[in-house]
């Protein structure tokens, strides 16, 4: 993945079944909360372009 630049922060409400469902994942991936949330939004990004571009 590629290095983030620092940006402001940006509040995001996540009910809390979401919140402690990423939370969990983030241990087992090894990230933070906020790194496990940036991550899983950047593959599905990846992944609507590669559809977009098909």
């Amino acid at each position: 993945m590629e290095k983030l630049k620092k940006s402001n922060p940006t509040p995001v409400q996540i009910g809390d079944d979401l919140k402690a469902y990423l939370k969990h994942k983030a241990i087992d991936n090894g990230r933070t909360l906020g790194k496990e949330i940036v991550a899983r939004l950047t593959e599905s990004r990846m992944q609507e372009e590669k559809m977009s571009a098909a």
